[in-house]
């Protein structure tokens, strides 16, 4: 099998020996005949010079397997960042985080092409989690694959909308979407005061003490308070068994927060039993800045054992590493360690007949 590096050392003698064959070729040619040679050896050698910057300039660089291996899509955003950095915050979108891997990830290889060390930037997958910078002002989306738009639930897929896709030959084709929709988002969350009513746990309430509908926000210790929760206009009256439940969630950032922080959803069949559950968390809480506000997208699939009747939603969060939850606060007061949303029902396909009524 050929390998360049055993040929390596053998280049500069075979530089030297079609040196020498040119030195005594143009030494045996005379008049005319010489002049004729000292132009062909110069347009050899423009020749060589031409169909080199092509094939390494121009033809190379193209070549989809030089684009993969050297990351081009991923190195040209990283340019673009450099130069934007100091302009407007970034949100940096990877559909697929593989952090427990040992090769680099798309991010992580980002950061290490990058030059300004000191960037403003957030980490979403924004497959199913978006950041809001600054409680949505200027921003831009960065996107790091290709296909992530179409793999982003469709809740989302909405609010990326509402930005402009950068037109310009410094980044990749649809690699990078300015966003500012702050009004926007503040009648998003403002609208949540009464369309989205919750309760404290029921552990959470005093002796006598009846659970009162409430509206958001709410806080959290660690910095954290949740804005409320959307219903997606699609979802089902009644959901069957195996069906998939979407929920989605609002969260506002006042401080550092745990850098394992995660967020729980729960679906209850009683206050403490649990009949689905999804512990997850589509940003970086490390990168998030105070005033930033982020949408997570939970999925609670439904067992196919589940059994009729209605469930209710509850929400949280808490340290991955220790599992410890963050509390849930009211003024000075601690309110426990969750909070109740809405409630759904679940019922089987197949109603009983009359005769396995009667049965």
């Amino acid at each position: 099998k050929t390998s360049f590096p055993y040929y390596a050392a053998l280049i500069p003698l075979i530089a030297v020996f079609f040196g020498l064959g040119v030195r005594v070729l143009m030494q045996n040619l005379h008049g005319h005949a010489r002049t004729i040679g000292w132009l062909g050896l110069t347009g050899l050698l423009i020749f060589n010079v031409v169909w080199l910057v092509n094939d390494l300039f121009i033809r190379w660089p193209q070549l989809e397997e030089t684009q993969a291996i050297y990351h081009s899509r991923i190195a040209e955003l990283a340019l673009y960042l450099d130069k934007t950095a100091d302009d407007i915050p970034s949100v940096i979108c990877q559909a697929a985080q593989t952090y427990d891997s040992p090769a680099l990830s798309d991010d992580q290889l980002m950061r290490v092409m990058m030059n300004r060390k000191d960037a403003s930037l957030r980490f979403a997958d924004c497959v199913n989690g978006l950041v809001f910078t600054e409680g949505g002002e200027q921003e831009q989306f960065v996107l790091l694959a290709p296909d992530i738009i179409e793999q982003m639930h469709p809740y989302l897929r909405n609010w990326l909308s509402l930005g402009k896709v950068v037109q310009s030959e410094q980044v990749p084709e649809d690699s990078v979407i300015n966003f500012g929709e702050a009004e926007t988002l503040a009648d998003t969350v403002g609208r949540f005061l009464t369309t989205a009513p919750l309760t404290y746990a029921p552990e959470a309430l005093a002796e006598g003490e009846t659970p009162e509908p409430l509206a958001p926000p709410i806080r959290f210790e660690d910095n954290l308070t949740f804005l409320g929760y959307e219903i997606e206009e699609s979802a089902p009256q009644i959901y069957r068994q195996g069906d998939i439940v979407a929920v989605i969630t609002y969260w506002r950032v006042d401080g550092p927060l745990p850098s394992d922080l995660q967020l729980f959803t729960h679906l209850l069949s009683d206050p403490i039993s649990i009949a689905a559950q999804h512990d997850t968390i589509s940003i970086s809480p490390h990168f998030m800045r105070e005033r930033d506000v982020f949408v997570q997208v939970s999925y609670l699939p439904l067992p196919e054992s589940l059994p009729d009747g209605e469930y209710r939603i509850s929400i949280g969060a808490a340290r991955r590493n220790s599992g410890e939850r963050l509390k849930v606060l009211e003024g000075d007061n601690l309110r426990g360690d969750r909070l109740f949303l809405y409630a759904i029902t679940v019922q089987n396909d197949e109603a009983p007949t009359d005769t396995e009524s009667e049965t």
